[in-house]
C-alpha cells in the first residue's frame, strides 16, 4: 500500500535459494537521504546458500563450509542507511547444523543493537554432549569500537568431537570445560584484556 511518500507493507514474502523470508511494517521515503523503516520479520537461512551468498567477497566461507537451517524473528527501525543508529532486535534458534564439519545440535541466539551499541545478552548452544554459552557486547559510539565477550563450555565430549577432524586416529578423549573472558578495543590486541580457566 502506498500513500506520498510512505510505502506500507502488509506482507511481503519471498524465497532466495532455500531461504524463505517474511517482513511487514513501514518504509517512509520522505528524505531520500534518511531512508526510515519500522519492520517486522522473519527468516529462514539455509546456511549452505551463505556459501553462494558470500563467496565472492568472502571466498574462506568455503572452509567454514556452513549447514542446517537458522529461523530468525527480527524488528528493525530507524535510518537504514546509517545502520549503526537503528534499532535491531533478532532472536535466532537453529538445530543440526554445523561449521568447518563441527556438529550442533541446537543453538539460540539474542541479538540487540540500540544507541550504537550492539549487544549479544544471551548465547547458548549444545555441542557434543555439552553446552557452550555466552554474551557479549559492541560499543559502535567509540572510535576504537570497544568489546566485551565472555564464554563459558562444560560437559563437551573431546572424543565424539575429534571424530570430525582431521585426529580422528589419534587417541584423544575426556571431557572439556572452560571459561574465557575477554575486553579489548578494535584490532589492537596491546588493547586486549582477558582472563580464563580450562
Amino acid at each position: 500500500e502506498l500513500w506520498g511518500k510512505k510505502i506500507k507493507l502488509a506482507q511481503l514474502k519471498g524465497k532466495y535459494l532455500d531461504t524463505q523470508f517474511l517482513i511487514s511494517g513501514d518504509i517512509d521515503r520522505s528524505d531520500p537521504a534518511k531512508l526510515q523503516v519500522d519492520l517486522d520479520g522473519r527468516i529462514n537461512l539455509e546456511l549452505s546458500n551463505l556459501n553462494k551468498l558470500l563467496e565472492k567477497n568472502y571466498p574462506e566461507i568455503k572452509a567454514i563450509s556452513p549447514s542446517g537451517q537458522l529461523d530468525t524473528q527480527f524488528n528493525l527501525s530507524g535510518p537504514i542507511a546509517d545502520f549503526k543508529n537503528c534499532y535491531l532486535q533478532t532472536k535466532s534458534t537453529g538445530s543440526n547444523f554445523s561449521f568447518y564439519g563441527l556438529k550442533a545440535t541446537d543453538l539460540s541466539l539474542d541479538f540487540l543493537l540500540e544507541q550504537k551499541i550492539a549487544k549479544i545478552p544471551a548465547f547458548y548452544i549444545t555441542f557434543y554432549d555439552g553446552v557452550v554459552q555466552g554474551s557479549g557486547a559492541l560499543n559502535f559510539n567509540t572510535e576504537e569500537l570497544i568489546y566485551q565477550l565472555e564464554l563459558k563450555s562444560s560437559g563437551i565430549n573431546l572424543e565424539k568431537l575429534k571424530n570430525d577432524t582431521p585426529s580422528k586416529n589419534k587417541n584423544i578423549s575426556g571431557i572439556f570445560l572452560g571459561a574465557v573472558k575477554l575486553n579489548g578495543a578494535g584490532s589492537d590486541w596491546s588493547k586486549l584484556d582477558g582472563t580464563g580457566s580450562f
